[in-house]
């Protein structure tokens, strides 16, 4: 927030309040919820960012992949970094991508 206070309107044109905590700030806790529960009740297969997409359309697909990368995927990191002291491995995507699979290569054009 002091960032953000000392930027002035360059905060928003540096799109700063598009990464990290303040992306978190512009989720409902039922939003993350959905989120959650889509991203890890999918197999390794299958892409969950359609359904995402079906289920928070108001969102949008820019918002979606930024509170995965912002929010979600670090928030996750933290998770295992508390709970697997033993054996870190922050190079483990390939063991990740069962819970969370890829964002679709489609959507690159979409931003």
């Amino acid at each position: 927030m002091i960032v953000k206070l000392e930027l002035g309107s360059a905060f928003y044109g540096w799109k700063f309040d598009n990464v990290g905590e303040e992306v978190a700030l512009s989720w409902t806790k039922g939003e993350e919820n959905k989120f959650q529960d889509i991203v890890k009740s999918k197999p390794s297969c299958v892409y969950f960012w359609d359904e995402l997409f079906n289920v928070l359309p108001c969102k949008g697909r820019v918002s979606l992949v930024s509170y995965y990368y912002n929010v979600f995927l670090l928030q996750h990191r933290g998770y295992q970094n508390r709970t697997y002291t033993s054996n870190i491995d922050s190079d483990d995507e390939e063991s990740d991508s069962s819970e969370f699979g890829p964002p679709r290569k489609i959507w690159t054009n979409a931003f």
